[in-house]
């Protein structure tokens, strides 16, 4: 992946030869009109016009400001497959416009059933995934994009352990149930225990979801508890202390640029 010049900018130099620019739908890849985002299609020409109507509000543009600051304050946030791209403002999420047929505009020869799916604002990473050990040490940190994938979290433990010899017999992960249902075909993690820690078993996980409360418990299995059956041998929620800790760092890189950033994290990590 190569870097950006400016951390504004939507293309790398790679891309971006002489100075041109493809256009900002996805999976178009047509050059971009002179002065647009988009190309000349003019489902795409509409979806452009449609966003540069709606946007522009300081209204809008100040309460972006403040939900930034409203996440980079807040240390207890939930990550989960539904929350892609929580913490952007509307400009930087893809929408879905649906082009209808409006009088005097001259697209008539859209279709109204047509839907663009596009991005007009930057493009940023979802999540750093760490994956710690019950001391505390942080074993692996894998960028994720526009998800936190539970299919991403097994593939990051088979890169972290490349052979099934090295793997640990368990694993706390907040979503285990969804995780323990997914790698059921899968004889790599035979040997694994997948447990939710106890800080969202209690809190985010329903009673009344009998997988999870059979197979997720770490109170099932008797080498997590200590010897007078009451606390717990290993602390399960020390990967929560530690996104608590990173998170502090949010404010001073979100607007680092790839390099920089993968830079800081890497001394922040070892150090």
């Amino acid at each position: 992946m190569d870097n950006l010049v400016n951390n504004r900018d939507w293309f790398c130099p790679k891309h971006l030869s002489d100075g041109g620019k493809t256009c900002y739908v996805w999976d178009c890849g047509e050059p971009a009109r002179l002065g647009y985002h988009t190309c000349q299609d003019p489902a795409h020409e509409q979806a452009e016009s449609r966003y540069s109507m709606s946007k522009g509000s300081t209204s809008r543009r100040l309460a972006a400001c403040l939900k930034h600051q409203k996440i980079a304050q807040t240390q207890n946030e939930e990550s989960s497959e539904d929350e892609e791209d929580d913490c952007m403002s509307d400009e930087e999420k893809p929408i879905e416009v649906e082009n209808e047929e409006v009088a005097g505009e001259g697209h008539k020869d859209i279709p109204a059933e047509v839907k663009v799916k596009v991005q007009f604002g930057r493009k940023k990473t979802h999540n750093e995934q760490l994956f710690v050990a019950p001391c505390g040490m942080i074993i692996a940190c894998k960028t994720f994009f526009r998800s936190e994938a539970y299919s991403s979290v097994l593939e990051m433990l088979k890169h972290i352990y490349p052979r099934q010899m090295l793997l640990p017999d368990h694993v706390s992960y907040d979503s285990s149930c969804i995780i323990q249902k997914m790698d059921g075909d899968d004889p790599y993690f035979d040997n694994i225990a997948f447990t939710v820690d106890v800080f969202h078993f209690f809190c985010k996980h329903s009673k009344k979801d009998e997988y999870c409360q059979m197979h997720c418990n770490p109170k099932e299995h008797p080498e997590l508890v200590d010897d007078d059956g009451n606390g717990w041998f290993f602390n399960t929620s020390i990967c929560k202390q530690t996104n608590n800790w990173i998170g502090k760092y949010l404010p001073m890189c979100r607007e680092m640029r790839g390099d920089k950033y993968t830079f800081f994290l890497d001394e922040l990590i070892l150090c």
